[in-house]
């Protein structure tokens, strides 16, 4: 940026700049292509992080003052480029406004410095704004030289702050929860609940990094096979039966939220809570950077330690048990690591431990696991290979026709067997039978899972999944 500000003193920016500065503002914050607008990354501060500059404003902003207050004689360069020109350079050239021979690489130093100060003419969204800038200084605008400017202040930084202010205006916060509902789809997000603001108050106190990813989070912009439209499309990391490696799934993840659960206790089964959006409190934004950092490591681990050949996309798990568990432990590994360092407190993976929090199975004295007070598991049955792990039931999860149809956002309630599913969501098939806090429907992910499901049973009426 130094070095590009220094030049672009007396030469402009190629044309192509803006796309570059685009792409490579991705690429620093580690996120997919396409997953900003242009603006949105000096607006960056709205969500609690530090803004961007932009590079092809700066340098907009650096000629204007070069030719306003630095350079100030090049009207008398101008003048001789002219004269010169009459003389010596074809009438077709003249004709087209050049004032330098066509082998010359660039445009004359002076004739930037003449277009700068005439507001960038070329420019449709940096000239109104130009002249906005002159206007607010000077009565007379059009009497104005760059003899005017002797007296003015600050005149780069000033200009540059209009320039994204007027160029590059934006409405983030839409723009987050657009990527938050294309997250959860189809399922509908309910906007008035969620507590974007606060949620951006909160990461401000936290470190540059970790608001990063758990921005990242909220945006979609997990590095996952599928987002990045990788050759090689992986299947979910967790052992999910017919799943992809993305994020939307990861989400809803019910072996992620499973080992979520294990190692930090108040993992919260509302993924809406869990991102950091509904309820929202340090802890939640820092759980969201842990396991952004240990999926990562996780899929790095995979990417060292398997065949790629053994990936091939199939309905059926591609990992042996052995394997699975080893990536468990990766991930586990990883989490650990960084909710140290951002001071949670959380268990040590134990494999024992984890399946019976996630498959309820008893120890030999005949108990429950005690890491939960209800005997409900997380999963319905252990993982094997080929089993259709996501496809769950207790508590939680109910049995569904299609490995897509558990909704994992409803909250769980401890004891109650039937609900009053009579109560349609809007834009869905009331059509549905469901039993604890999931619905099963005739078309797939066809509920509803934001709602929350009645606490009184209803009389008279089977709900059950086969009923």
């Amino acid at each position: 940026m130094p070095v590009t500000s220094y030049v672009s003193q007396l030469i402009p920016l190629p044309n192509e700049a803006a796309a570059l500065e685009r792409t490579s503002m991705h690429t620093v914050l580690r996120l997919p292509q396409q997953t900003f607008h242009h603006s949105d990354f000096f607006n960056l501060s709205e969500l609690g992080i530090k803004d961007l500059r932009s590079l092809t404003v700066a340098c907009k902003s650096a000629l204007f003052r070069c030719a306003a207050c630095t350079v100030t004689h090049w009207p008398h360069w101008k003048t001789q480029l002219q004269t010169t020109a009459a003389e010596t350079l074809p009438l077709s050239h003249l004709h087209d406004g050049s004032l330098s021979p066509p082998f010359w690489d660039s445009p004359p130093i002076a004739l930037n410095l003449s277009t700068a100060f005439a507001g960038f003419p070329g420019d449709q969204k940096c000239s109104g704004t130009t002249r906005k800038f002159v206007s607010s200084l000077f009565l007379d605008a059009h009497a104005v030289t760059p003899d005017s400017f002797s007296e003015v202040k600050r005149v780069q930084i000033s200009l540059y702050k209009l320039y994204i202010k007027d160029v590059f205006p934006t409405d983030i916060h839409a723009h987050v929860i657009k990527r938050v509902q294309d997250l959860f789809f189809p399922f509908e997000v309910p906007l008035h609940a969620l507590s974007l603001t606060p949620a951006c108050k909160l990461l401000r106190g936290l470190r540059a990094h970790d608001a990063i990813r758990v921005l990242r989070t909220w945006v979609n912009a997990w590095c996952t096979s599928t987002r990045f439209h990788e050759e090689m499309r992986l299947p979910c990391l967790f052992g999910c039966f017919a799943e992809e490696d993305r994020q939307s799934h990861y989400s809803m993840c019910p072996h992620l939220f499973a080992i979520q659960r294990h190692l930090y206790p108040p993992t919260h089964s509302d993924p809406l809570i869990r991102i950091g959006l509904v309820d929202t409190s340090v802890d939640n934004l820092k759980l969201v950077a842990c396991t952004y950092s240990a999926y990562h490591s996780l899929k790095f681990t995979l990417a060292s330690k398997t065949n790629q050949d053994d990936l091939v996309p199939s309905p059926h798990p591609p990992y042996h048990h052995k394997m699975q568990e080893c990536f468990y432990a990766a991930f586990a590994e990883a989490f650990h690591a960084e909710a140290t360092e951002l001071g949670l407190t959380v268990q040590r993976f134990d494999s024992v431990t984890f399946h019976e929090l996630a498959y309820n199975t008893q120890d030999e004295s005949g108990g429950v696991s005690p890491n939960r007070g209800d005997p409900c598991p997380l999963l319905a049955t252990p993982f094997v290979p080929g089993a259709p792990t996501s496809r769950t039931s207790g508590s939680i999860f109910v049995p569904a026709s299609c490995p897509h149809a558990h909704n994992p956002l409803l909250r769980a309630a401890p004891t109650r067997n039937t609900f009053d599913c009579s109560v349609p969501a809007p834009g869905i098939s009331s059509s549905r039978a469901g039993s604890g806090t999931f619905v099963r429907a005739a078309q797939v992910n066809a509920h509803n899972p934001i709602l929350h499901a009645n606490l009184e049973p209803a009389s008279g009426r089977d709900c059950r999944p086969d009923g």
